[in-house]
């Protein structure tokens, strides 16, 4: 079950291989940020090789960081998210559901809203990875088209989907983390953060 962390989700691609290598039977896939991404593309075709081209495929369009930053004035996010969006609707294809998927999956969204975790297993694809993807202040939320309630990354809520799993009944749940395992240094900027230096 992949976990979020932008380009290091991708590492989630190896560990899927290993697993097809192995034959190891997969029967759900859930995801938050990027491993939402991971798991939704495997679960397209669950084929290894298709999944690689995939994620190749994404990491390109996304190496052209620039027209991604499509700037907005920052009334709810620093980009418009059209070119985003426009890259996971030619990954995903437009008419894709969760219900067209050949493996069972789930994935976690923020409900800002309501402030709740939201658990997304049907619907159009590519617009649920996208809020699950979408960072606050980067990218504006998504509106639920079935709630119209408006959703972010889910790693705000459930980083690590494990839990989620096995309330789905699974017994076996293999759970991918990519996050930091070394502490970080954290500095004191004060209460505000000018341009010229800290207060």
């Amino acid at each position: 079950m992949p976990k979020p962390n932008s380009s290091c989700g991708l590492a989630h691609v190896g560990v899927i291989e290993t697993m097809d290598k192995e034959k190891v039977d997969i029967d759900m896939v859930g995801g938050t940020s990027m491993g939402a991404f991971v798991g939704a593309s495997y679960c397209m075709s669950t084929n290894v090789e298709e999944l690689k081209q995939q994620a190749a495929l994404f990491c390109k369009g996304m190496n052209s960081w620039w027209k991604y930053l499509d700037f907005a004035l920052p009334y709810v996010a620093c980009t418009s998210g059209f070119y985003f969006n426009k890259l996971l609707k030619q990954t995903f294809e437009e008419d894709t559901h969760f219900e067209d998927l050949w493996i069972p999956y789930f994935n976690i969204t923020t409900d800002i809203t309501h402030s709740e975790k939201v658990v997304n297993t049907s619907g159009p694809l590519w617009q649920y990875v996208r809020a699950s993807m979408s960072l606050a202040a980067l990218v504006p939320p998504l509106c639920d088209p079935k709630t119209g309630h408006y959703l972010l990354d889910g790693g705000s809520v459930d980083n690590l989907p494990a839990g989620e799993m096995k309330h789905r009944g699974c017994r076996i749940v293999i759970a991918v983390d990519v996050g930091r395992t070394e502490e970080k240094e954290h500095l004191n900027y004060g209460i505000a953060f000018p341009a010229g230096g800290c207060y």
